[in-house]
């Protein structure tokens, strides 16, 4: 799993709401794999559902700026 640092999850939290984002244990096995690319497996360091275009465009600055 990649790491990720406590001020991007926060910053990222308060993109979306903490009800939308998922991190660490909290990542479900669903989001593991890839089932078009042949069972690759590679958990994810959180997951991020936006719910507008908005919050994407939030999401994808912030990951930007983060590195």
């Amino acid at each position: 799993m990649a790491e990720i640092c406590n001020e991007l999850l926060r910053a990222l939290e308060n993109a979306v709401g903490s009800e939308y984002m998922a991190y660490g244990e909290a990542v479900g096995a669903d989001y593991g794999h890839d089932e078009l690319a042949g069972g690759v497996a590679h958990m994810p360091a959180a997951v991020v559902q936006a719910g507008s275009t908005e919050e994407v465009s939030a999401v994808l600055r912030l990951c930007s700026a983060a590195g």
